[in-house]
């Protein structure tokens, strides 16, 4: 978890330019192996509804939104 939660804290000051959403697919390529960072937030997601066999605390998704993560798919 904070292998992948550190990568995301970095594409968020680099190709997100300030925003962690990243989309489905992403893949980290700064890493190595390369991580399935896209997936990985979706199952966070997933796990905060209690849906899906991942486990999220509440520290965890603290963490989450202070770094700006939505939950559910905002209005265009």
């Amino acid at each position: 978890w904070e292998e992948h939660f550190a990568a995301l804290k970095r594409y968020k000051e680099g190709e997100g330019k300030g925003d962690p959403n990243c989309r489905g697919g992403y893949v980290t390529n700064d890493t190595s192996p390369p991580l399935n960072l896209g997936t990985w937030l979706s199952h966070q997601r997933q796990a905060k509804k209690g849906k899906g066999t991942g486990k999220i605390s509440d520290e965890q998704i603290r963490r989450l939104e202070e770094l700006g993560v939505w939950w559910d798919k905002p209005d265009p």
